[in-house]
């Protein structure tokens, strides 16, 4: 996973074949999935 911009390994790996809508659409998504992301840290630290 890109820790700046949170795209999956997939995602990276396509990057240069995607066309630039769903580049943009990726990106846009940023926000949400660093919100994800920092809920799944939260929950796992709340287990230890």
């Amino acid at each position: 996973m890109c820790t700046g911009c949170f795209r999956t390994t997939d995602e990276i790996r396509l990057w240069r074949k995607m066309t630039d809508h769903r580049r943009r659409e990726i990106l846009s998504d940023r926000p949400r999935r660093e919100a994800k992301l920092l809920e799944r840290v939260a929950k796992r630290g709340q287990r230890s």
